[in-house]
Formats: C-alpha cells, sequence, structure tokens
C-alpha cells in the first residue's frame, strides 16, 4: 500500500492512504463528486530514515504478523471440515463419502464465518511498518 506523511511524531508516522483504484472513472474526471474520503493510519518507522511531511512510502506489515494472520484464517477451517466430517460419520454409520463431506464443508464454513467475525472485531496489535520510502 502507498500513502502520504502527514505527520511525523518520534517513530509513528501518520500517513493519508492514496487510493486511486478505489475511485470510479466519474469521480476521477470529478463528475458525480462522491470521491471516497481519504483514510488516516499510523505506521512506525523501523528503518530509521529521515522522512518529512508530505513524502510518499510504500507500507507493509511485519512478516510475524502475517504468518500469524494466515494460521488463524486457514488453520481452524482445516480443522472444521476433518473434524465435521469425521463427526458426521460417526454420527450417522451409513453415511456416504457424500454425506460426510457436506458435513466437513458445513463446518468449515461456519467456523470460517465465525473467524471472520471474530477477526474484524478484535484489533491488530501490530502496527504497520515502513516499508521503503517512494
Amino acid at each position: 500500500m502507498i500513502g502520504r506523511i502527514q505527520a511525523i511524531e518520534g517513530k509513528t508516522i501518520t500517513v493519508q492512504e492514496e487510493r486511486p483504484e478505489s475511485t470510479c472513472f466519474d469521480c476521477l474526471n470529478q463528475g458525480c463528486g462522491k470521491r471516497v474520503q481519504p483514510q488516516f493510519f499510523t505506521v512506525e518507522n523501523t528503518l530509521d530514515v529521515s522522512l518529512s511531511v508530505g513524502q510518499f512510502i510504500e507500507i507493509g506489515m511485519p512478516k510475524r504478523s502475517l504468518v500469524k494472520q494466515a494460521l488463524l484464517a486457514l488453520l481452524p477451517p482445516a480443522v472444521a471440515f476433518g473434524a465435521g466430517f469425521a463427526l458426521v460419520g460417526v454420527c450417522f454409520a451409513g453415511a456416504g463419502e457424500g454425506a460426510r463431506a457436506a458435513g466437513g464443508v458445513t463446518c468449515l464454513f461456519i467456523v470460517a464465518g465465525l473467524t471472520y467475525f471474530v477477526s474484524a472485531h478484535v484489533p491488530v496489535k501490530d502496527k504497520p511498518l515502513v516499508a521503503r520510502v517512494l
């Protein structure tokens, strides 16, 4: 993601997200006047480079945060599929492979939906980082 520096306070930087891809052609041509509101957020300057207000930077996430998010997004639904597949086989001894797969897919979607809603309401602890100066 690319952003423009708005304020600098020590290692914490306030950035305005540049989002040209989120506007339609009418907005780019000033046609409708309903431009997407700019979003401001804070990033951490772990590179210790000298920055100034108005510069463009590329923003990234710490690798440990990406790995943690990937595991939390993928592992519970995969385990839920296996549990649902096995549970249908145990509860309904005569169930075929199709019914067991349907039970697994049902559990997968339930857990994936719950994971999504929980993660949407839990704040991310790791701040984004300055990846490079443009």
